[in-house]
Parts: structure tokens; sequence; C-alpha cells
């Protein structure tokens, strides 16, 4: 069971935003045409990658300790609930910011420009 949980951990699935930022951003030079909200829509986006970055990296560092933790031996439930805690914690605390960024982004973008921002990556504009 715990096995399996560090498997979801470590191999927890990608990530479509972090995996087709680049793409996003490209979209967003080319369909939103006013500069200035451009620029907004470009600035959250990288704020987006930067916070999926950091929650990776968090992601990966919790997976460490919980390798270590099983690794040792050292079967202690409450080292391992600290460990689980705080990896729930951080995941609520990513979903509440790309929530934020989400409706941040949505400031600047213009719902037909989101669309096809935000379209299937496999299709060309």
């Amino acid at each position: 069971m715990i096995a399996a949980l560090i498997a979801l951990l470590f191999l927890g699935g990608s990530n479509p935003i972090l995996e087709n930022i680049d793409l996003y951003q490209d979209r967003t030079k080319t369909v939103i045409t006013d500069e200035i909200r451009q620029d907004k829509a470009k600035a959250v986006l990288k704020s987006m990658e930067k916070r999926v970055k950091s929650q990776n990296k968090i992601r990966k560092d919790i997976g460490d300790q919980l390798g270590d933790l099983l690794e040792d031996q050292a079967d202690s439930d409450a080292q391992l609930d600290a460990i689980w805690d705080t990896y729930a914690d951080e995941t609520k605390a990513y979903d509440s910011d790309m929530l934020d960024l989400r409706f941040e982004l949505k400031q600047h973008v213009q719902r037909e420009e989101w669309v096809a921002i935000f379209a299937d990556p496999k299709k060309k504009l």
C-alpha cells in the first residue's frame, strides 16, 4: 500500500500546464493583439510556470523523505503521517494558487482568446 502511494507521488502524472506552457505563451502572443493585456496574460502564465516548477520540487522532496523513511525501516506512523500531512497541505496550497492565477488570467483574456489559447495542443492555430 505504501509503495503504491510513493509510486503515485513520484509518478503522479505529467502536468499539462507545464507541458504546454511554451505553446500557451506563444499562442497568447498570436491571439491577444492588445499589448497591455498580452503582457499581463504572459506574466500570469509565467507565474503559473514558476508555481508548477515549485510544486514539482516540493513533491520530489516529499517523495525523497518518504523514501528515506521507508528505507531506514523507521515505520513510525507519526513520521509518515507528518509527511503525508505536509504533502496534503502543499497540494491544497498549490491548487489554491493555481486557481487564483487562472482567475487572474481570465481578467486579461477574452472568451474567444481563451478558447484559442487553450485549444487542443495538437491543433495548429
